[in-house]
């Protein structure tokens, strides 16, 4: 076997700097310079006869196989840029035909793919963070677009829990569930690749080797097609919050530059949830405010228990659970009360599992202990592995069925008692209770307790004055009558019924034996004094009743005189008024309690007249306005009112007074004597006497000032943001211009030499006539035809530089008219195949002729290349309209394409076709991409492997 082809001498070859080799018909290699030797890792020794392809791996094979073919078979050169997978190089071949063979000769533009790519993924993954707004949408968008840009096949993101102890997943892609299940929750405590990442904020790139070295005990973990992995972290202001861990299956290790653009990527990213967390915390701050407010209101709103109950239930869904059962003291066991789920559908399912397993108050967690201790409890992640064997399994299954994921328990505490639990639950994997979450459940409980505190005051002193009216109404008052020197004389029914006593025993003083003792002198003074003085008895006393108990009755009695208006006797009446006084000694308790609540309240409670003053002040209140409730009792509210407030204070005062409103809430500032401003949420209500004239006004101020602050804040934060994003933005386009520029100057430059080269081919030819050796004159046709595509190359080169520079003529353009053009263009190519066209009405829209004229022939042309394999070719044209844009559409029904390539298709020099089998040379959608953009819209494509192709692209409504 020769050292090297015949053609190719042993100088020449070492001579070429960049790897080639050659391969006979039977593509066994003939000749290899150094540099291949190198790049493939095998000794020239063992490459010289051994076939091409049974040294390529699959992934090569694959790259190179259907080039280099074409070259062998058809005796044409190719030139092409590969992905080489093995080596991880890209690579710009020419392979030409040499002698019976081919030869080969490669040169390295990885660099330059690595550059472009990496430019490409950071402004894909800028512009998918920058549309996302919600935290969900920031992390989906890390998840597809980043994980992509990364290159990883696997990866995950992970955030610190609200105290900072564990790690918490946010969100994975790439890994089987079984897997990730264990690690939904990391403690910062255990030594792991993305705990020490978040500790210490230093990333890290660890090969397998390393991994097992400085995490010995993780060994196991280690996943088979796995050949490194990254984690980044995830920071604001050099304060890591988060990590991003990834995962990669292709051997290497990472460069310097590697490792800094995987992290500027992670800081996009990191960026993007720090934004989306503000935001949420911004809202979520003021949608509770707003919250607390209506359920205050809402809750004071009725003094029915169970009405209480079903607000206070009704209203936590939705807003900080999925569920929440209010649970009330029976026995030893608490039971739900009331049940409100986000799905009412699974209400009764619930109450039924409640019911089967009652919680114990003196249970060791939950709503038991939340009772038991008066204090709040979270559990902020049920793990349901690390539960089994633990709890029954049957409580297991009913809570795995709940979906029940984080739970919180706050009591419902009023003057010192503990009433009941209530009880919030999420099931969504990405909602955690935080001490946030806590806080604010407390605080709603507080308000909640209070309120079923009045609630059940209020039922109990209606059931009392109930009983009272009962006993009333259904028993007759005790009736009884004396001489006049006030002792009985005769026998008195209704006092023997009452208190028992015989008629001997009663007679004389010995009733005031039914009396309770501590009465009983006071009882006698006064009924000594009314006979001695015949003035009319009255007084209320304890009176024994025949079962021992003391009731309190309400004596009266009048003389009775004849017609002469001489007194004749005594007659009298006792009452009992003993429920009335409970009811009464109630009614105080309650007023007091109500008052304490006020007096009490974390937030601004004050009475104010009709006229403006203010009436009473609760302390809150005073303190946030800043003065004494004395100050503010000489003071109106439009006297502590900011001045550029005033007016609209004014207005919505004026509507109180004259009943075109009941009440009305507005975010105003006030004005402290020391000059600072407090923001604050006041609502005001009318209270009307029976006639509609308001008698006072109730108002509730919450202070929002933190809350203004933080939106100003957030405000400033955005538009730093958002300038940032348009300097990078105004960069990126101008170096993309300066690369476009570049481009148009290298190809205008290359032309000039590849005109010398045909010419000097020609000459050649001519000099050498037509009695040239053949083997020469296949030389020359071969330099020819590489000539010829150079100069194809070099013209589609100029043509997509000049469509990204030459100035667009805005105007009306008919897209009926462009495409009914290119129909008319490609008739000589359809030539008598039968081609149907299914064309719907177009519209007219703003753009530039010229370039659109370009889009409707490039795309109408691809169609009828690409279905040149079928009896019949149908090509639909159509447009859709939306809001802001038109939507056209090419659809044909040809070879297709493959979905997993579809971004490649608008790529420069991008075929996912065999030449062979469709000619082009790549550079046509890449022109209709660069143009439609130029016009403000965009493009995308649809297909499958022979099942035909749609390419669509949209233009703005209006001129961009």
């Amino acid at each position: 076997m020769p050292l090297t082809d015949p053609a190719v001498p042993a100088a020449l070859l070492e001579g070429i700097q960049d790897p080639f080799y050659t391969v006979d018909a039977s593509w066994r290699y003939t000749s290899v310079n150094q540099a291949a030797v190198s790049l493939m890792g095998v000794p020239r020794e063992a490459l010289l006869g051994q076939s091409l392809w049974a040294l390529l791996s699959e992934a090569q094979h694959d790259a190179l196989s259907g080039p280099f073919y074409r070259v062998m078979s058809t005796r044409q050169p190719q030139r092409f840029e590969v992905y080489l997978p093995g080596l991880d190089l890209w690579e710009d071949i020419d392979a030409f035909p040499l002698a019976d063979g081919i030869g080969v000769l490669f040169r390295d533009i990885t660099p330059r793919k690595t550059a472009e790519l990496r430019e490409q993924a950071l402004t894909d993954l800028s512009r998918a963070l920058a549309r996302a707004v919600t935290e969900a949408e920031v992390l989906e968008a890390t998840l597809t677009v980043g994980f992509s840009t990364f290159g990883a096949f696997a990866g995950h993101v992970y955030r610190l829990s609200g105290e900072g102890e564990h790690l918490i997943l946010a969100g994975q892609r790439g890994f089987e569930e079984l897997f990730i299940q264990p690690w939904q929750q990391v403690p910062l405590t255990v030594g792991t690749p993305i705990t020490d990442t978040v500790r210490d904020g230093r990333p890290r790139f660890l090969t397998e080797t390393m991994f097992v070295e400085q995490y010995p005990a993780m060994a196991s973990h280690w996943q088979a097609a796995t050949h490194q992995i990254v984690t980044l972290p995830l920071q604001v202001a050099e304060q890591p919050f988060g990590v991003i861990g990834l995962t990669f299956q292709e051997p290497g290790v990472f460069s310097a530059e590697e490792q800094r653009f995987l992290q500027t990527l992670a800081d996009l990213c990191a960026g993007a949830l720090e934004r989306s967390r503000l935001s949420a915390l911004e809202r979520a701050r003021f949608h509770r405010q707003q919250y607390l407010v209506e359920i205050s209101d809402l809750l004071t709103s009725t003094l029915e228990p169970k009405v209480v109950l079903h607000h206070l239930a009704h209203l936590a869904v939705g807003h900080l659970a999925d569920w929440c059962t209010v649970f009330l003291p029976n026995g030893d066991a608490l039971e739900p009360a009331v049940v409100a789920h986000i799905h009412p559908e699974k209400i009764e399912a619930l109450k039924g599992a409640l019911h089967r397993w009652p919680i114990r108050v003196d249970a060791d967690l939950g709503a038991g202990k939340a009772f038991r201790t008066g204090q709040p409890e979270l559990i902020e992640w049920i793990d349901y592995e690390a539960l089994r064997g633990v709890i029954p399994a049957e409580v297991l299954e009913e809570i795995e069925r709940s979906c029940m994921r984080s739970v919180i328990d706050v009591p419902l505490i009023a003057q010192g008692r503990v009433l009941g639990v209530l009880e919030f639950v999420s099931t969504r994997k990405d909602r955690r209770y935080t001490q946030d979450d806590v806080n604010f459940a407390f605080d709603l409980a507080k308000r909640a307790a209070a309120a079923l505190d009045n609630a059940l005051l209020h039922e109990q002193a209606s059931v009392s004055e109930r009983r009272f009216r009962s006993l009333v109404e259904t028993s007759s008052q005790m009736v009884w009558q004396c001489s006049l020197d006030g002792v009985f004389t005769e026998p008195q029914t209704q006092w023997e019924e009452f208190t028992g006593q015989a008629d001997a025993q009663y007679r004389g003083w010995g009733w005031l034996a039914a009396v309770h003792p501590a009465d009983q002198s006071m009882v006698r003074e006064a009924w000594t004094r009314s006979v001695e003085t015949q003035q009319p008895y009255q007084l209320e006393y304890r009176l024994k009743r025949r079962d021992g108990q003391y009731r309190v009755m309400r004596a009266r009695a009048e003389l009775v005189r004849d017609n002469t208006g001489v007194p004749r006797e005594w007659m009298g009446v006792h009452q009992d008024v003993t429920e009335r006084h409970q009811a009464q000694a109630a009614l105080r308790e309650r007023e007091a309690r109500y008052r304490a609540l006020v007096e009490h309240a974390v937030v601004g409670v004050a009475l104010v007249a009709p006229d403006g003053t203010f009436l009473e002040i609760n302390p809150a209140c005073a303190t946030m306005l800043g003065r004494t409730p004395a100050q503010l009792r000489q003071l109106s509210v439009l006297d502590v009112t900011y001045p550029e407030d005033r007016a609209e204070t004014t207005l919505t005062l004026q509507g109180l007074r004259s009943g075109e409103m009941d009440a009305f809430t507005l975010t105003k500032r006030y004005l402290r004597p020391d000059g600072s401003l407090v923001w604050s949420s006041s609502s005001m209500s009318a209270v009307r006497s029976a006639r509609g004239e308001a008698q006072y006004f109730v108002a509730v101020l919450v202070d929002i000032t933190e809350q203004q602050r933080l939106q100003e804040e957030l405000l400033a934060w955005q538009k730093t943001l958002e300038e940032q994003v348009r300097e990078r933005t105004l960069a990126l386009i101008h170096a993309n211009q300066e690369l476009e520029a570049f481009a148009y100057s290298v190809s205008h430059d290359l032309r000039a030499p590849v005109r010398h080269i045909t010419g000097y081919l020609g000459l050649a030819r001519r000099a050498l006539g037509a009695d040239s050796d053949p083997k020469v004159d296949r030389y020359l046709s071969v330099a020819e035809g590489a000539a010829e595509r150079m100069d194809v190359l070099i013209n589609a080169m100029l043509t997509l530089a000049k469509t990204s520079m030459q100035p667009l003529r805005q105007g009306p353009v008919d897209l009926n008219e462009l495409v009914h053009r290119a129909q008319q263009d490609l008739e000589s190519a359809i030539g008598g195949r039968h081609v149907r066209w299914e064309i719907a009405p177009l519209p007219r829209v703003i753009g530039d002729h010229a370039t659109l004229q370009q889009v409707i022939m490039n795309l109408l042309s691809n169609a009828v290349k690409y279905t040149t394999l079928r009896d019949e070719a149908v090509i639909r044209v159509w447009a859709e309209e939306n809001p802001q844009e038109w939507e056209v559409f090419v659809q044909d029904n040809g070879a297709g394409f493959d979905p997993k390539y579809q971004q490649r298709l608008f790529g420069v020099f991008q075929r996912l076709h065999r030449a062979v089998e469709f000619e082009g040379i790549g550079v046509g959608l890449a022109n209709v991409r660069r143009i439609v953009q130029r016009h403000g819209g965009r493009v995308w494509a649809h297909g499958k492997p022979d099942e035909g192709a749609l390419f669509a692209f949209s233009l703005p409504c209006s001129q961009p």
